[in-house]
């Protein structure tokens, strides 16, 4: 082969590597959030825990039992001290925990002992740089 030929074959490689490499920056740029506000207002107190689930697409990632006083349907408060041992307030009660986690959006539906919601609340978690997240995917 004619060194001429070898040397633009490495440029074409090297241009389709680099709008690779933009491609995916952009890509990962795109903020992904799978559920909204809008969404959330759908979860009400009083709502069976199975109801959630169908919306939510099935049962939470993370589950836990904890003492809580529910203050409003959209936040509550966890009362335990800095042992871990719980700490009983007038209003705390115990309550079921589920957190479902879609990307950078997170979930918490609060159940009392009969499977009804309590209150919910959503947390959008800030997204790292695209640098930062190419990095980490690559293993560095």
């Amino acid at each position: 082969m004619r060194p001429e030929t070898i040397r633009s074959r490495t440029r074409r490689l090297l241009w389709v590597v680099m709008l690779l490499m933009i491609a995916a920056a952009v890509w990962l740029s795109i903020p992904r959030e799978h559920l909204t506000e809008a969404d959330l207002a759908l979860i009400e107190p009083g709502m069976p825990l199975a109801e959630v689930e169908k919306l939510l697409g099935g049962p939470a990632g993370l589950r836990w039992t904890d003492a809580l006083l529910v203050t409003e349907k959209k936040s509550f408060v966890r009362y335990s001290d800095n042992a871990g041992k719980r700490v009983w307030h007038q209003g705390v009660r115990e309550y079921q925990i589920h957190q479902w986690t879609f990307g950078d959006v997170s979930i918490v539906v609060v159940a009392d002992v009969d499977g009804l919601v309590a209150c919910r609340h959503r947390s959008v978690f800030p997204r790292p740089r695209w640098g930062r997240r190419l990095l980490r995917m690559m293993g560095w």
